[in-house]
């Protein structure tokens, strides 16, 4: 058995090969030393392979006693005890978060998740900074709860209960690696209860009655914009990183293909998981619409963003097109949530076709057991959508 691996140094991440083998019932591991590219490894590897297979034959031959190392690669690529970070003696919180947020798991995070785990940090540090971690108490904790329930937001209003529990949700990881690290027998959270309401509040959604009025108010270029959240389900950030090529044509088709997202500073990412990668039918309505806005863009690139807008501004866009339109605010995230609910409304898909279609995380692998062709559906949903959009229109 071969593999690359990567390990996390002083100077960023490097890489090493490493094969498993088993001669006469005894098992031997080798490895190469530390390379700067993944490309290196992988050739690497392809040398351990060769040598394993060498060394199995003359074993088996009887000619040599298998090698104890690879003269080549006499420099292994990372002891255990490299591999171990050095224990921290009485850490305080401040120490641990900044061990936590080092680890190669959590840097390997997209970016998006590495700021909303610092953004929630900036709540817990000034209270826990310099406390010694095995000296915070559920005393303590309950008087950050009690300060966290009272912080006012900018906007003159108690924090959301969807932000107190990620805001906790952060505090316990802390906690918890802690004592997966040997510096707390358990987790002073453990009795406490959770910040944060933990009933869902139910989404508001649009009909397309609503959709309509809105989308006739809203100016005639970002028309199409809204109608990748309503009727194909996008996360705003998958449609602000549309490019030009990411729309390809097959049979007369054309094909959306969803491989990243943008975030609020216009960097673009992957996806908010694996099940969002995910490639859509479009409707001929909105193909147009994407044609007409790439055609009034000026010197548009095929790898640059059709929707270059920061998100501030998307949102008054919005905000402008409900007033004029007279219909309640919905948020864009509540435009997907719509595009869910009439596909399960109408009748014709069921919540795992609505999952798939969304590249919702949690239905995916339950989607993947259904046996009917995920074309076939992606082609009935497109013409669903160019009908509710027929009818809107006259």
């Amino acid at each position: 058995m071969t593999g690359i691996y990567k390990v996390q140094r002083k100077r960023g991440v490097k890489w090493y090969a490493k094969v498993n083998y088993t001669i006469a019932g005894i098992h031997y591991q080798k490895k190469s030393p530390v390379f700067d590219t993944q490309k290196e490894a992988r050739m690497a590897e392809i040398e351990l392979q060769k040598w394993v297979r060498q060394v199995i034959q003359e074993a088996e031959l009887g000619h040599t006693e298998p090698p104890t190392a690879l003269p080549e690669y006499t420099d292994t690529a990372v002891t255990e005890a490299q591999k171990r970070p050095q224990r921290l003696v009485a850490p305080t919180y401040g120490q641990v978060w900044e061990e936590y947020r080092n680890t190669p798991k959590i840097k390997e995070l997209k970016r998006s998740s590495l700021k909303a785990k610092d953004d929630a940090q900036a709540f817990i540090l000034p209270h826990f900074r310099d406390v010694k971690i095995k000296d915070i108490d559920a005393e303590m904790l309950q008087m950050w709860q009690q300060y966290m329930k009272s912080y006012i937001t900018r906007n003159g209003t108690p924090m959301a209960d969807s932000s107190l529990r990620r805001t906790q949700m952060q505090l316990n990881a802390v906690l918890n690696y802690a004592v997966a690290k040997g510096y707390l027998r358990f987790s002073p959270m453990v009795d406490l209860t959770n910040l944060g309401s933990t009933v869902t509040p139910e989404r508001p959604t649009w009909s397309d009655e609503e959709f309509f009025l809105f989308r006739h108010a809203a100016p005639e270029e970002w028309r199409v914009f809204y109608d990748l959240m309503y009727f194909m389900g996008l996360r705003i950030g998958e449609a602000r990183a549309i490019t030009p090529a990411d729309i390809t044509y097959e049979n007369g088709r054309a094909y959306l293909h969803i491989t990243k997202s943008c975030d609020i500073d216009g960097e673009t990412d992957s996806p908010k998981s694996t099940s969002s990668t995910r490639t859509l039918l479009l409707p001929e309505e909105i193909e147009q619409g994407l044609k007409d806005r790439i055609s009034h863009t000026y010197g548009l690139k095929p790898y640059e963003r059709i929707f270059w807008e920061r998100p501030g501004g998307i949102y008054s866009i919005t905000n402008r097109a409900c007033e004029t339109a007279g219909v309640r605010k919905i948020s864009h995230h509540d435009m997907r949530h719509s595009c869910a609910t009439n596909l399960v409304a109408s009748g014709e898909y069921t919540l795992v076709d609505a999952a798939r279609f969304l590249g919702h995380k949690n239905a995916f692998v339950t989607a993947n057991t259904y046996a009917h062709s995920p074309q076939t559906h992606k082609a009935a949903i497109a013409d669903s959508v160019s009908k509710r959009m027929q009818r809107m229109a006259a």
